[in-house]
């Protein structure tokens, strides 16, 4: 879950997450404390694995924000433990009972949830902890680097045309995939990625909800749509592509300040390679600048809505479906004139870009989209396997990346590099739209702003939170050397 508010203090809540785990002392001996005093009868390794769980991802959305629930299914039919490469510890029915007996114990509240066969709806029952859980969390030495996901959690998600998660075989292809990915999240793990103008690790949305962001939010798996490895298989989970744009700039790596390359324009480019059209070098120019419509006031405003017509025809199946998907964008963003334009009208801002680009005309209202991102996911596949060759982290927004603000040269020649190898074209044109808290000149000249020398109290703890993990992990690599 990304965003974070609900008047209904009931539906401010996450899925249990079936892969919360860790091999910390310290998460063990807090699950065996709480094991041993309220699981006396018929103890087993698989009671003590659901419990384990259940506690810990109970301490990390009260980590992340104290008012979160935890949303648990109390229906045993809902379980399937075996034979689920999306349950890879084999979080079974056990989970019902761990959780009555938690509840027994004082140590959570519970909400029940209800189903209703008339109406086919219902939720889930809601945990929260009690205040004798809360002393338990503060009493345990535990913290946002040692409490963490089951390193056999799928990151390889097949989905059906209702977005529900599929089985599939294991081929040489997805398991290279699944290689690149947990190289890719392991690396991320031991980076420290940030906002050092934050006091608490979450930044406040216009919405007035709030995206919470650190260790538990830096790992990313790929979901594949329609039951088809060719459509779709973007990079998905990580809270930088959830970070509004005005944020995104300000994010520093390992402490380091960075720089947003956008390489914008990118499915317009791979729809006219598709027809044998080097865009970049036999067109360029502003893809999305068309003639002021009598019912529109400013070219911006005619550009800024052409842009997303055009991103929305992409995706859809039909004119009519983009017009539909384009007001409800509008409408999303507080673009109140954007979400009134009726068919009519779009279909002339549409018609304008048809004419601009003929060559792909045939591409809009075709569902062209799901095949692009599946293109757009291999160079993005092919940035993060090149990145994380030599340690150094990249963070990936579909269509933008951000690395150290030295990173960008590289950046640039591996972009080229992966466009090359998908399309046979060596040209691909990029801009920088965002250098942290300033322009690129005040970070060669030293010359900073007054606003980027604001480190809050809160970014240096976790800075220091960050180092000391960083030490451990480095003292017990030592240590695994010296006994090898």
């Amino acid at each position: 879950m990304d965003l974070i508010a609900s008047p209904n203090p009931f539906d401010f809540s996450r899925p249990l997450d079936v892969h919360r785990w860790s091999d910390h002392p310290e998460a063990e001996r807090f699950v065996d404390e709480v094991y041993a005093e309220h699981f006396q009868s018929n103890q087993s390794e698989i009671e003590r694995k659901h419990l384990k769980v259940v506690l810990l991802d109970l301490y990390v959305a009260w980590l992340e924000y104290p008012e979160l629930k935890i949303a648990v299914s109390m229906r045993r039919s809902t379980y399937k433990a075996k034979g689920n490469r999306y349950n890879k510890l084999h979080i079974s029915s056990k989970t019902i009972d761990v959780v009555k007996a938690l509840a027994e114990a004082g140590l959570i509240e519970m909400k029940k949830g209800y189903y209703s066969r008339q109406w086919g709806d219902g939720k889930l029952t809601r945990i929260w902890p009690t205040e004798r859980m809360l002393a338990l969390f503060k009493k345990a030495s535990l913290n946002v680097y040692t409490v963490g996901k089951h390193e056999d959690e799928e990151v390889i998600i097949l989905k059906d045309d209702e977005g529900n998660q599929i089985a599939y075989k294991d081929a040489p292809a997805t398991k290279r995939m699944r290689d690149v990915v947990q190289a890719y999240n392991g690396l991320l793990a031991r980076s420290f990625i940030d906002i050092r103008q934050l006091e608490q690790p979450w930044i406040e949305l216009k919405d007035e909800s709030k995206l919470v962001i650190g260790p538990h939010r830096q790992k990313v798996h790929r979901v594949f749509n329609r039951g088809d490895f060719g459509k779709g298989g973007r990079f998905f989970g990580a809270w930088w592509q959830g970070c509004p744009k005005e944020w995104r700039k300000e994010i520093f790596i390992n402490d380091a300040p960075t720089a947003e390359q956008d390489y914008s324009s990118i499915h317009i480019a791979l729809l006219y390679a598709k027809k044998g059209i080097d865009y970049y070098n036999d067109h360029g120019g502003d893809a999305y600048r068309v003639d002021v419509p009598d019912f529109l006031q400013t070219q911006e405003q005619t550009r800024s809505y052409a842009k997303l017509l055009f991103l929305m025809a992409i995706n859809a199946k039909t004119d009519t479906k983009a017009f539909a998907a384009f007001r409800v964008s509008m409408k999303s963003k507080g673009e109140v004139a954007g979400s009134k334009l009726k068919d009519v009208q779009l279909k002339v801002i549409l018609d304008s870009l048809r004419t601009k680009h003929p060559e792909i005309a045939d591409g809009l209202g075709s569902d062209a989209g799901i095949e692009l991102m599946n293109q757009d996911a291999h160079i993005t596949e092919h940035v993060i396997k090149r990145f994380t060759e030599v340690g150094i982290p990249v963070l990936t927004i579909h269509d933008s990346y951000i690395v150290a603000y030295g990173d960008t040269p590289m950046l640039d020649g591996v972009l080229t590099e992966a466009y090359e190898k998908l399309t046979g074209f060596n040209t691909i044109k990029s801009e920088t739209v965002g250098v942290v808290m300033g322009d690129e000149a005040s970070w060669v000249t030293d010359k900073l702003p007054e606003e980027a020398m604001i480190i809050s109290n809160g970014y240096k703890q976790r800075l220091i939170d960050w180092m000391c993990y960083k030490n451990e992990i480095g003292n017990v690599d030592a240590v695994i050397e010296e006994e090898s």
